[in-house]
């Protein structure tokens, strides 16, 4: 709702989201697999601005979670770039492993582990 809301109102987060967890404290074992409250928290709006057809910030938040058009170094970037950063994050939350894996920070390799991971 969040992130909807910012984006009815032309404006792009445009940076990373953290993810908040349930207190475990309390909690039985068997509780502990049943509940799960995850909540995603929307924050840090240095980086957020209006969308418009005018050149984009540049955008500070991991290679691996960035969208491409921030890799690519494209100066429109929109709202679909939010949806990008929280997808993988989510993946990454409830996968049993990242969704993009790579040792090596360099651009090629990024580019390629999405590529490999999501196809052409």
């Amino acid at each position: 709702m969040g992130l909807d809301y910012l984006h009815a109102n032309n404006i792009c987060h445009g940076g990373n989201f953290l993810l908040r967890v349930p207190s475990f404290d309390g909690l039985s074992m068997a509780e502990l697999y049943e509940h799960y409250d995850l909540k995603i928290l929307i924050l840090d709006y240095g980086t957020s601005f209006i969308i418009s057809k005018t050149l984009s910030p540049k955008l500070y938040m991991p290679a691996l979670y960035a969208p491409p058009e921030e890799l690519f170094n494209d100066y429109i970037i929109g709202t679909i770039a939010d949806v990008w950063t929280l997808g993988v994050i989510l993946y990454n939350a409830m996968g049993k492993r990242p969704l993009f894996e790579t040792f090596i920070y360099n651009l090629d390799d990024i580019i390629s582990e999405m590529v490999n991971t999501l196809g052409h």
